[in-house]
């Protein structure tokens, strides 16, 4: 569960903004609220971003398909990272942008941020909130990186960072190092955050190719009766190398290490 998200020279937002599902004292519809135990706050179960157009509701989306992108996908070795700094001012392009996230997760508190610039990671944090104190399990520095005190001892944790390139986050490689200890942050990223784009609001009916699906009959018989052009919905597997996309896309797809795998040709007939 998210408590806030907080973005800083990213795109339009030059200046800090933050997100916070943390609910007021209002005491109003109080029982649709979620509370987190021990920690004195509930948490608002929806929330809705509204403004005139070009007043960053899309860079606020785009903020956080990045930072989920950065630590579950992570970076190929030597790439820049696709991070946007706010361009107006001439400063901010060498500045790093900042993410800051707070996350409720199996009954933890947790607080992790990061500050990036293309060529590296500058900053890296994770922290468990307690009731009464804070407890930095790492913090990352450049080419430094201390542990709390409980984990410092753990020989495999300081061999993962020396196994961590600049441009990748120290969260991302633990993970893929198979470290446990923070797991469950990564998979609140990879599992928990869905983002859905304004311009994916046909990827529902994706599922209607799968022949296996209940629907995918029903679907299909009520196409023709609905006047649409449309007589069926269906999908075919196609090898890799003869799909007609082009062939820089073929390699950023091979280099993402999904050219094992044969891709599905939608059909619309």
């Amino acid at each position: 569960m998210i408590i806030s998200f907080s973005v800083e020279n990213w795109r339009s937002f030059r200046e800090q903004a933050t997100l916070s599902m943390v609910a007021g004292r209002e005491k109003q519809h109080s029982e649709r609220l979620s509370e987190v135990p021990g920690y004195g706050m509930k948490l608002l179960p929806a929330a809705a971003i509204y403004g005139a157009n070009a007043s960053g509701k899309t860079n606020l989306f785009k903020s956080l398909n990045f930072a989920k992108n950065l630590i579950v996908a992570g970076t190929q070795p030597e790439s820049l990272i696709p991070v946007e700094p706010f361009r107006l001012d001439p400063a901010c392009p060498s500045l790093p942008s900042k993410f800051r996230f707070e996350l409720f997760i199996n009954g933890k508190c947790f607080e992790f941020s990061f500050a990036v610039t293309q060529q590296r990671v500058m900053e890296e944090k994770l922290v468990e909130i307690l009731k009464t104190t804070e407890k930095p399990l790492y913090n990352r520095t450049g080419d430094n990186i201390e542990f709390h005190s409980s984990l410092n001892k753990n020989k495999f944790l300081h061999f993962a960072f020396k196994g961590t390139r600049e441009n990748q986050l120290f969260l991302t490689n633990s993970v893929n190092q198979k470290v446990e200890t923070f797991k469950p942050v990564f998979d609140w990223f990879k599992n928990k955050l869905v983002l859905i784009a304004p311009d994916s609001r046909f990827e529902p009916f994706e599922r209607f190719i799968q022949e296996d699906h209940p629907l995918y009959k029903i679907m299909n018989n009520m196409l023709p009766l609905l006047d649409t052009g449309i007589e069926y919905i269906g999908g075919e597997e196609m090898a890799f190398d003869h799909i007609p996309i082009p062939e820089p896309l073929k390699l950023k797809l091979k280099t993402s290490g999904r050219d094992d795998r044969s891709l599905a040709d939608r059909t619309y007939q």
